[in-house]
């Protein structure tokens, strides 16, 4: 792919065969590897280094593999929602754990995610839920543009990747 056009606040997706490229292709717009080329964000040439920066230029990445990539298991619904955005629930450097529980209900009342995601690990929710935590923290970081790669297909959801059709609509 040598070009590609995104306007507004968008989710940009890409699809192809395996190994066509497509895991690459959202690692680099997100500098987890590197390869020549420029990203543009309305017109203007960013440069992003690391995913901190990718963060700060409003580029979120809902990864394939949400296990490995996209969630803390360790943590409840909240922490992994507020987690790319930590500077807009604290105050003097403290976390603000009402407002992190505020955000936390609005994103679970937004995106339908499970009732229990916020007392809850992770962990023990279904796939779909988890994958929505994902989309929650970025629409809480406020990011413009998701680049979201994800598998479809019945044999990849059994191994933890990819969004159920029904939760595909509620995003």
């Amino acid at each position: 792919m040598s070009r590609s056009t995104c306007t507004g606040a968008r989710c940009l997706g890409w699809s192809g065969v395996i190994g066509a490229g497509r895991t690459e292709i959202a690692r680099t717009v997100w500098r987890r590897s590197h390869h020549p080329g420029e990203i543009l964000i309305n017109s203007q040439k960013v440069a992003i280094r690391s995913p901190r920066d990718a963060i700060g230029a409003g580029i979120a990445l809902v990864p394939e593999n949400r296990k490995f990539d996209g969630l803390f298991f360790n943590f409840t619904g909240g922490p992994n929602i507020s987690s790319a955005a930590l500077k807009q629930i604290t105050t003097a450097g403290l976390l603000q754990m009402r407002r992190e529980e505020k955000v936390c209900h609005h994103y679970i009342d937004d995106l339908q995610i499970s009732g229990s995601a916020a007392g809850q690990l992770v962990t023990f929710l279904s796939g779909g839920n988890q994958q929505k935590v994902v989309i929650a923290r970025w629409l809480f970081a406020n990011s413009g543009t998701a680049a979201r790669r994800t598998h479809a297909g019945h044999r990849h959801r059994r191994q933890g990747r990819g969004v159920q059709a029904d939760q595909q609509a509620d995003v």
